[in-house]
């Protein structure tokens, strides 16, 4: 999907988030694998020492002399900055936080066409995000995101269990 993204769709940026150091790294050492090893895409790099490559761990990139970048991020307790994009990819979303979510949505609601991509095994108990989701798409509510829901969500306050708000008992 990442590929495509960036060599088909010609987006600007895709990002990817794991909870864990080792999935993040792992991921972007199979994707920097696959461009090297590939003529056609190894073209795309930039003729620089580093060839478009940053590999300090948990916040890698791949940077294409095309002006489009890919970012792998770990995702951290205290919220999802740092995740923006055209497409941002929630790996391990079984580990995603309401904290993180607060961070990322308003960041992506400015964006003209963003979409998010979760990823994950079987939910957690503790995995209040993701059953969200999941009830949301499961219920046929999963409806694009505008800058309004944002601004209302940010209002409300933070939401339960259930995806009800605590402030008003509304479900987003």
């Amino acid at each position: 999907a990442i590929l495509g993204w960036i060599c088909v769709l010609e987006l600007k940026e895709v990002t990817y988030s794991a909870h864990r150091v080792e999935t993040s790294t792992g991921v972007y050492t199979d994707l920097r694998t696959m461009i090297e090893d590939d003529p056609v895409l190894a073209r795309l790099l930039p003729n620089t020492v580093s060839r478009g490559f940053g590999s300090a761990p948990g916040r890698e990139s791949i940077n294409f002399s095309t002006r489009q970048r890919v970012r792998f991020r770990v995702r951290s307790d205290d919220g999802g900055r740092g995740l923006g994009g055209d497409k941002v990819i929630i790996d391990e979303a079984l580990d995603y936080g309401p904290s993180q979510g607060g961070a990322l949505l308003p960041i992506l609601a400015v964006r003209p066409d963003p979409q998010i991509l979760y990823l994950s095994s079987a939910g957690k108990l503790e995995s209040s995000e993701l059953r969200i989701i999941r009830d949301r798409a499961a219920a046929g509510r999963a409806q694009p995101l505008r800058q309004r829901d944002v601004q209302r969500v940010a209002r409300l306050g933070p939401v339960q269990r259930d995806g009800r708000h605590a402030a008003v008992g509304q479900f987003v």
